[in-house]
């Protein structure tokens, strides 16, 4: 089976290294402190998000699971008539599947009619309160720019103070954009992001050693490779499934660089 897969986000043991930016979120996730996942196209930001929501991670960084309620959303899924009634109907329906009690007082924000943002701020901090938490994994927020209730005032600001104000909610967001772009096409968006942002890279050395060691592919394969993929991890799941397909071929039937380009 081929082990490359440019299309899918690595999950399990696909995933490889991102430990400093594993490591530094969910620290900020412990101080109930919101992060920004910021990078370009196909980096892994979907990737990372998802190893960060993953149970097992939380509970190797000690965020203890009978304290904190999981939710994650993609952008994507919204569609432009979608409200902000809408997007915490979502985040309270897959809240309330914890089964701990401190999740229960949402319930009522699974009612789409019943939403109210200063009523979810009061439920937000007595939660915080009670030294709990809802963690939020959003991905593709940057999306929200096509989805105009959703980069309204009346959506980010409470957005904001229930994430900076009431202890009880910690986001962790993606984006394609910066936040200093975003800013632009939405002046009150920022904090609690502008300052508490990742920009995530391409991979190091030693990652894109790991990621080709049990590959199947020759040496001269790694290396081809690793000249059509640089350190951009789309880009050398793409080159290894390429290579991965023809490793058997004599190398006059295959010029994988032109065929890449």
């Amino acid at each position: 089976m081929n082990p490359f897969h440019p299309f899918q986000p690595a999950l399990g043991q696909k995933f490889f290294n991102r430990s400093g930016e594993l490591n530094s979120i969910l620290q900020r996730i412990n101080q109930s402190a919101s992060t920004a996942v910021v990078g370009n196209p196909h980096i892994g930001k979907t990737s990372l998000i998802k190893k960060l929501a993953d149970p097992k991670q939380l509970k190797a960084a000690n965020i203890i699971a009978s304290q904190n309620a999981i939710a994650e959303l993609t952008i994507e899924l919204f569609d432009e008539k979608d409200t902000p009634a809408k997007f915490w109907q979502e985040v309270c329906k897959k809240a309330i599947t914890h089964k701990s009690d401190f999740v229960k007082p949402l319930k009522v924000f699974t009612n789409h009619a019943k939403y109210n943002s200063h009523a979810l701020f009061d439920t937000f901090g007595k939660i915080g309160a009670k030294g709990k938490r809802v963690i939020v994994f959003i991905d593709e927020f940057d999306k929200i720019l096509n989805r105009p209730h959703l980069k309204s005032i009346d959506f980010i600001e409470p957005l904001q103070a229930m994430t900076q104000k009431t202890g009880g909610l910690c986001l962790v967001i993606t984006s394609r954009k910066s936040i200093a772009d975003l800013q632009e096409e939405i002046p009150v968006f920022g904090s609690p992001f502008d300052s508490n942002a990742f920009h995530l890279g391409g991979f190091d050395d030693a990652t894109i050693d790991e990621l080709f060691l049990e590959s199947g592919l020759s040496a001269d394969g790694i290396e081809e490779a690793k000249l059509l993929g640089g350190h951009h991890p789309f880009l050398l799941h793409l080159a290894g499934e390429l290579l991965w397909e023809v490793r058997d071929k004599p190398a006059a039937q295959w010029c994988p660089t032109r065929s890449f380009h």
